[in-house]
């Protein structure tokens, strides 16, 4: 397991639905070496009912940015977070950006400033937590998908759910007790709502509370929160109301 903080520079010009091209930049990182990771692009880990997981996540792009033409300008320095519990997916990560000086986002091409290991923090059994990427949860059929609100007391059963089958699908057991997760600071404009692909999703910014075993807490720390974690939703971190 490994929590990175990467800086990127050059400045940027991505469009406002963009997780599909974080994500294509990090499955681009760790085939640099011509590695197979075919497990982590299609296969990932899986439950016995199928479900399946990739166990990365990352946050939202940080720096200094305006708005316009429905696209985030990026004046120089970018900052992402990426984390995984599996250790093969920081093994292939690492080993993408040793002795590079770039990486490429969408058409753009971006000099790596610094990779920076991020030490775990220490987590306890009730933590407040600010979304670092939006967190989504939702219930799907063959038609369609509805997304849960924090309002909703189905919001924090889905949070326990993903996490139960996301801890079984690594471990290959389940885990020994549930998770809750209830919200403190979440306004109508922490709603966010983007395309990944063809798909419409909903997910939520802002401050929620997490309670659970200090072990489940760290799994969710370097797994993420809710649905579509190897999209770039539900990256979270601690910190002090």
């Amino acid at each position: 397991m490994n929590a990175y903080e990467i800086c990127l520079s050059g400045g940027a010009s991505i469009p406002l639905a963009n997780h599909h091209m974080l994500q294509a930049m990090i499955y681009n990182i760790i085939t640099h070496n011509g590695d197979d990771i075919s497990f982590f692009h299609d296969t990932g880990y899986k439950t016995e009912n199928g479900r399946k997981f990739k166990l990365f996540c990352f946050s939202s792009l940080r720096g200094k940015k305006i708005i316009a033409d429905r696209k985030i300008i990026f004046e120089d320095k970018i900052y992402l977070d990426v984390r995984s519990i599996s250790d093969d997916f920081c093994t292939y990560f690492e080993k993408g950006l040793e002795g590079n000086s770039t990486v490429t986002l969408g058409e753009q091409e971006l000099s790596i400033k610094t990779l920076r290991k991020v030490q775990s923090p220490v987590l306890k059994a009730s933590v407040v937590v600010q979304m670092l990427s939006p967190i989504t949860v939702y219930a799907s059929t063959d038609s369609e998908s509805y997304y849960f609100s924090p309002i909703e007391n189905d919001f924090s059963i889905a949070v326990n759910n993903n996490f139960q089958n996301k801890y079984k699908a690594y471990y290959g057991y389940a885990p020994d007790g549930n998770i809750h997760l209830s919200s403190l600071q979440v306004l109508t404009k922490d709603k966010y709502v983007t395309h990944f692909k063809n798909t419409m999703i909903t997910a939520w910014r802002g401050v929620y509370l997490l309670k659970g075993s200090p072990e489940h807490i760290q799994f969710l720390y370097y797994t993420g929160l809710g649905g579509k974690n190897s999209a770039g939703f539900g990256l979270w971190s601690p910190v002090e109301l």
